[in-house]
Protein backbone atom coordinates (compact mmCIF):
# COMPACT_ATOMS: atom_id res chain seq x y z
CA UNK A 1 0.00 0.00 0.00
CA UNK A 2 1.57 2.97 -1.28
CA UNK A 3 -0.37 5.44 0.68
CA UNK A 4 0.30 4.36 3.57
CA UNK A 5 4.13 3.88 2.80
CA UNK A 6 4.13 0.55 3.84
CA UNK A 7 6.31 -2.45 1.80
CA UNK A 8 4.91 -5.81 2.02
CA UNK A 9 7.15 -8.80 1.57
CA UNK A 10 7.02 -11.19 -1.23
CA UNK A 11 5.38 -14.25 0.56
CA UNK A 12 3.30 -12.82 3.00
CA UNK A 13 0.30 -15.00 5.29
CA UNK A 14 -2.25 -13.08 7.36
CA UNK A 15 -0.25 -12.70 10.47
CA UNK A 16 2.58 -11.13 8.65
CA UNK A 17 0.16 -8.58 6.76
CA UNK A 18 -1.29 -7.75 9.89
CA UNK A 19 1.80 -8.13 12.34
CA UNK A 20 3.31 -5.42 9.46
CA UNK A 21 0.03 -3.22 9.86
CA UNK A 22 0.18 -3.10 13.37
CA UNK A 23 3.63 -2.40 13.72
CA UNK A 24 3.27 1.31 11.82
CA UNK A 25 3.54 4.40 13.91
CA UNK A 26 5.49 4.98 17.40
CA UNK A 27 4.51 3.15 20.39
CA UNK A 28 2.33 6.17 21.79
CA UNK A 29 1.24 7.78 18.66
CA UNK A 30 -2.18 8.74 17.53
CA UNK A 31 -0.52 7.24 14.17
CA UNK A 32 -0.44 3.67 15.72
CA UNK A 33 -4.08 4.23 17.62
CA UNK A 34 -5.87 5.02 14.03
CA UNK A 35 -3.76 1.84 12.55
CA UNK A 36 -5.01 -0.65 15.47
CA UNK A 37 -8.48 0.91 15.39
CA UNK A 38 -8.82 0.75 11.93
CA UNK A 39 -8.55 -3.09 12.10
CA UNK A 40 -10.60 -3.83 14.90
CA UNK A 41 -13.28 -1.01 13.09
CA UNK A 42 -13.52 -3.26 9.84
CA UNK A 43 -13.61 -6.57 11.18
CA UNK A 44 -16.57 -5.03 14.00
CA UNK A 45 -18.38 -3.80 10.48
CA UNK A 46 -18.18 -6.85 8.66
CA UNK A 47 -18.58 -9.08 11.48
CA UNK A 48 -22.72 -6.67 11.94
CA UNK A 49 -22.89 -6.97 8.46
CA UNK A 50 -22.86 -11.09 8.37
CA UNK A 51 -24.99 -11.20 11.34
CA UNK A 52 -27.70 -8.80 9.33
CA UNK A 53 -27.55 -10.81 6.04
CA UNK A 54 -27.65 -14.30 8.22
CA UNK A 55 -30.41 -13.40 10.94
CA UNK A 56 -32.54 -10.98 9.80
CA UNK A 57 -35.02 -11.28 7.38
CA UNK A 58 -35.53 -8.40 4.79
CA UNK A 59 -31.61 -7.51 5.05
CA UNK A 60 -30.80 -5.88 1.55
CA UNK A 61 -28.52 -7.60 0.04
CA UNK A 62 -25.79 -4.07 -1.20
CA UNK A 63 -23.73 -4.56 -3.81
CA UNK A 64 -19.63 -5.09 -2.31
CA UNK A 65 -18.67 -1.77 -3.79
CA UNK A 66 -21.44 0.03 -1.80
CA UNK A 67 -21.09 -1.94 1.27
CA UNK A 68 -17.42 -1.30 1.17
CA UNK A 69 -18.32 2.57 0.81
CA UNK A 70 -20.41 2.08 4.03
CA UNK A 71 -18.05 0.19 6.35
CA UNK A 72 -15.40 3.14 4.94
CA UNK A 73 -17.82 5.72 6.29
CA UNK A 74 -18.68 4.16 9.52
CA UNK A 75 -14.69 3.52 10.35
CA UNK A 76 -13.82 6.91 9.21
CA UNK A 77 -16.85 7.92 11.78
CA UNK A 78 -15.66 5.91 14.58
CA UNK A 79 -11.68 7.27 13.85
CA UNK A 80 -12.95 10.62 14.27
CA UNK A 81 -15.15 10.07 17.44
CA UNK A 82 -12.15 8.47 18.92
CA UNK A 83 -9.04 10.18 17.95
CA UNK A 84 -9.34 13.31 19.77
CA UNK A 85 -10.00 11.38 23.19
CA UNK A 86 -6.71 9.86 22.38
CA UNK A 87 -3.48 11.39 24.53
CA UNK A 88 -0.91 11.15 22.94
CA UNK A 89 2.61 10.49 23.97
CA UNK A 90 4.56 10.41 20.88
CA UNK A 91 4.47 12.07 17.39
CA UNK A 92 3.06 10.87 14.42
CA UNK A 93 4.80 11.25 10.74
CA UNK A 94 4.58 13.58 8.40
CA UNK A 95 2.86 10.85 5.62
CA UNK A 96 0.85 10.25 8.05
CA UNK A 97 -0.67 13.96 9.08
CA UNK A 98 -1.28 14.47 5.56
CA UNK A 99 -3.26 11.39 4.86
CA UNK A 100 -5.31 12.61 7.81
CA UNK A 101 -5.56 15.97 6.68
CA UNK A 102 -7.16 14.81 2.88
CA UNK A 103 -9.16 12.55 5.24
CA UNK A 104 -10.70 14.83 7.01
CA UNK A 105 -8.83 13.38 10.69
CA UNK A 106 -7.15 15.91 12.87
CA UNK A 107 -3.88 14.28 14.39
CA UNK A 108 -2.96 15.31 17.91
CA UNK A 109 0.79 15.58 18.32
CA UNK A 110 2.34 16.38 21.85
CA UNK A 111 4.30 19.66 21.75
CA UNK A 112 7.92 18.86 21.64
CA UNK A 113 10.48 19.25 24.29
CA UNK A 114 12.74 21.99 23.30
CA UNK A 115 16.47 20.85 23.35
CA UNK A 116 19.11 20.80 25.96
CA UNK A 117 22.09 20.80 26.46
CA UNK A 118 23.96 17.76 28.56
CA UNK A 119 27.28 18.19 30.10
CA UNK A 120 29.85 15.23 30.98
CA UNK A 121 28.85 15.14 34.99
CA UNK A 122 32.76 16.12 36.72
CA UNK A 123 32.98 14.06 40.30
CA UNK A 124 33.80 16.60 43.14
CA UNK A 125 37.35 17.65 43.66
CA UNK A 126 40.02 14.52 44.48
CA UNK A 127 37.23 12.08 43.19
CA UNK A 128 37.25 10.05 40.37
CA UNK A 129 34.51 9.48 37.53
CA UNK A 130 34.19 6.06 35.67
CA UNK A 131 31.73 6.04 32.99
CA UNK A 132 30.28 2.67 31.81
CA UNK A 133 27.82 1.63 28.53
CA UNK A 134 26.62 -1.63 27.17
CA UNK A 135 25.81 -2.37 23.77
CA UNK A 136 23.94 -4.96 22.21
CA UNK A 137 23.40 -6.07 18.49
CA UNK A 138 21.82 -9.17 17.01
CA UNK A 139 21.58 -11.10 20.32
CA UNK A 140 25.61 -9.98 21.07
CA UNK A 141 26.90 -7.49 23.60
CA UNK A 142 29.60 -5.95 24.58
CA UNK A 143 31.13 -3.48 27.37
CA UNK A 144 33.28 -0.76 28.22
CA UNK A 145 34.30 2.06 30.60
CA UNK A 146 36.34 4.70 31.22
CA UNK A 147 37.61 5.99 34.04
CA UNK A 148 38.97 9.93 34.71
CA UNK A 149 39.87 12.32 37.07
CA UNK A 150 38.26 15.29 37.93
CA UNK A 151 39.65 17.30 35.73
CA UNK A 152 38.88 14.95 32.78
CA UNK A 153 41.83 13.55 32.50
CA UNK A 154 42.47 10.09 31.25
CA UNK A 155 43.41 7.21 33.80
CA UNK A 156 42.39 4.10 32.26
CA UNK A 157 39.90 2.39 30.06
CA UNK A 158 38.48 -1.23 28.47
CA UNK A 159 36.08 -2.89 25.94
CA UNK A 160 34.92 -6.16 26.60
CA UNK A 161 33.31 -8.75 24.30
CA UNK A 162 30.26 -10.63 26.56
CA UNK A 163 28.57 -13.00 23.06
CA UNK A 164 25.13 -13.70 23.59
CA UNK A 165 23.23 -11.21 25.73
CA UNK A 166 20.69 -8.19 26.30
CA UNK A 167 21.76 -4.96 26.86
CA UNK A 168 20.31 -4.72 30.19
CA UNK A 169 23.37 -7.67 31.08
CA UNK A 170 26.06 -5.63 29.12
CA UNK A 171 25.20 -2.66 31.38
CA UNK A 172 25.63 -4.82 34.43
CA UNK A 173 28.40 -6.30 33.01
CA UNK A 174 30.61 -3.25 32.17
CA UNK A 175 29.96 -1.63 35.41
CA UNK A 176 31.12 -4.80 36.90
CA UNK A 177 34.65 -4.74 34.65
CA UNK A 178 34.92 -1.30 35.82
CA UNK A 179 34.94 -2.10 39.45
CA UNK A 180 37.54 -4.83 39.25
CA UNK A 181 39.85 -2.46 37.10
CA UNK A 182 39.68 0.15 39.87
CA UNK A 183 40.30 -2.55 42.76
CA UNK A 184 43.03 -3.93 40.19
CA UNK A 185 44.67 -0.20 40.67
CA UNK A 186 44.35 -0.30 44.07
CA UNK A 187 41.64 2.97 44.07
CA UNK A 188 40.23 2.09 47.79
CA UNK A 189 40.84 5.56 49.37
CA UNK A 190 39.49 7.73 47.12
CA UNK A 191 36.01 7.72 45.92
CA UNK A 192 34.95 6.52 42.64
CA UNK A 193 31.37 7.99 41.15
CA UNK A 194 29.92 5.60 38.57
CA UNK A 195 27.74 7.32 35.91
CA UNK A 196 25.48 5.29 33.84
CA UNK A 197 23.11 6.15 31.07
CA UNK A 198 20.92 3.14 32.19
CA UNK A 199 18.15 4.02 34.95
CA UNK A 200 17.42 0.38 35.76
CA UNK A 201 21.29 -0.52 36.17
CA UNK A 202 21.76 1.91 38.71
CA UNK A 203 18.77 1.32 40.70
CA UNK A 204 19.99 -2.52 40.91
CA UNK A 205 23.31 -1.54 41.88
CA UNK A 206 22.05 0.67 44.45
CA UNK A 207 19.31 -1.93 45.58
CA UNK A 208 16.41 0.39 44.67
CA UNK A 209 15.04 -2.16 42.49
CA UNK A 210 15.13 -6.22 42.68
CA UNK A 211 17.11 -7.40 39.60
CA UNK A 212 15.41 -10.04 37.57
CA UNK A 213 16.91 -13.38 38.22
CA UNK A 214 19.21 -13.67 35.17
CA UNK A 215 21.25 -10.82 35.98
CA UNK A 216 21.67 -11.49 39.85
CA UNK A 217 24.69 -13.81 39.69
CA UNK A 218 26.39 -10.27 37.92
CA UNK A 219 25.11 -8.25 40.58
CA UNK A 220 25.97 -9.71 43.77
CA UNK A 221 29.86 -9.67 42.14
CA UNK A 222 28.95 -6.03 41.98
CA UNK A 223 28.07 -5.92 45.54
CA UNK A 224 30.94 -7.69 47.03
CA UNK A 225 33.88 -6.13 44.96
CA UNK A 226 31.81 -2.63 46.03
CA UNK A 227 32.48 -3.56 49.92
CA UNK A 228 36.10 -2.59 49.10
CA UNK A 229 35.87 0.28 47.50
CA UNK A 230 33.86 3.95 48.12
CA UNK A 231 31.64 4.20 45.26
CA UNK A 232 28.44 6.40 44.09
CA UNK A 233 26.53 5.55 41.66
CA UNK A 234 24.26 8.46 39.09
CA UNK A 235 22.26 7.96 36.41
CA UNK A 236 22.95 10.38 33.72
CA UNK A 237 21.70 11.01 29.95
CA UNK A 238 23.44 9.68 27.38
CA UNK A 239 24.28 12.45 25.50
CA UNK A 240 26.68 12.98 28.54
CA UNK A 241 28.08 9.38 28.03
CA UNK A 242 29.47 9.51 24.44
CA UNK A 243 33.38 8.56 25.58
CA UNK A 244 31.91 5.03 27.24
CA UNK A 245 29.41 4.45 24.46
CA UNK A 246 32.22 4.35 22.26
CA UNK A 247 34.49 2.46 23.99
CA UNK A 248 31.22 -0.04 24.79
CA UNK A 249 30.85 -0.26 20.80
CA UNK A 250 34.25 -1.43 20.01
CA UNK A 251 34.18 -4.20 21.62
CA UNK A 252 30.76 -5.23 19.01
CA UNK A 253 33.11 -4.38 16.07
CA UNK A 254 36.29 -6.26 17.25
CA UNK A 255 33.77 -8.96 18.82
CA UNK A 256 36.84 -9.24 21.43
CA UNK A 257 38.48 -7.51 24.75
CA UNK A 258 40.86 -4.93 24.57
CA UNK A 259 41.77 -1.04 25.44
CA UNK A 260 41.06 2.00 23.29
CA UNK A 261 44.19 4.15 22.72
CA UNK A 262 43.13 7.81 23.67
CA UNK A 263 45.67 9.03 21.28
CA UNK A 264 45.34 7.58 18.12
CA UNK A 265 41.38 6.59 18.64
CA UNK A 266 39.80 10.50 17.10
CA UNK A 267 36.46 9.77 18.23
CA UNK A 268 37.49 9.14 21.53
CA UNK A 269 40.35 11.88 22.04
CA UNK A 270 37.48 14.11 20.88
CA UNK A 271 35.13 12.91 23.33
CA UNK A 272 37.96 13.16 25.82
CA UNK A 273 39.10 16.80 24.66
CA UNK A 274 35.32 17.77 24.60
CA UNK A 275 34.45 16.58 28.04
CA UNK A 276 37.43 18.43 29.66
CA UNK A 277 36.69 21.68 28.20
CA UNK A 278 32.65 21.43 29.04
CA UNK A 279 31.95 21.22 25.39
CA UNK A 280 28.04 20.23 25.89
CA UNK A 281 25.76 18.14 23.70
CA UNK A 282 23.07 18.35 22.66
CA UNK A 283 19.77 16.07 23.75
CA UNK A 284 16.56 16.53 21.47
Amino acid sequence: MSITNLFWPRIRTPMTVLTLWLSKGKAGSQEQFIYSTLVSSIMWELWKERCSRRYEEGHPTSPIHKLARKIILKVRYWCLRLAPHFKASAGSSTSTNKIANNLGFNIYNPPRKPPSLVYWTRPPDEALVLNTDGAAMNGVSAGGGILRDHQGRHMANFFNFYGEGTNNQAECRAILDGLTICKTMDITDIQIHIHTDSRMAMQWCTRQLKPPWHLKVWLRRIWTISEGLQVVYKHIYREGNKAADHIASLGLKYLSDGVANPHLDRSLKAFITGDSLNIPNIRL
